[in-house]
């Protein structure tokens, strides 16, 4: 028995996934969400804060 989650549905997980860390996340000071961001992995999320900028990227394990 497989419990692997792959193809189209494996996507759309991930992209629920991100969503709820953005929602998760909103009260952090998240400036931004980038969903599938060019030569990233599935979001990039990005904190702006007196130290210069925080990137998050790639955050799920394919």
């Amino acid at each position: 028995m497989s419990i692997a989650i792959v193809g189209p549905e494996k996507y759309k997980f991930q992209d629920l996934v991100c969503v709820e860390l953005a929602l998760a996340l909103r009260y952090t000071g998240l400036t931004s969400m980038v969903p599938e961001p060019r030569g990233g992995e599935d979001t990039a999320f990005t904190w702006d804060d007196v130290d210069g900028i925080a990137l998050l990227d790639g955050l799920l394990p394919v």
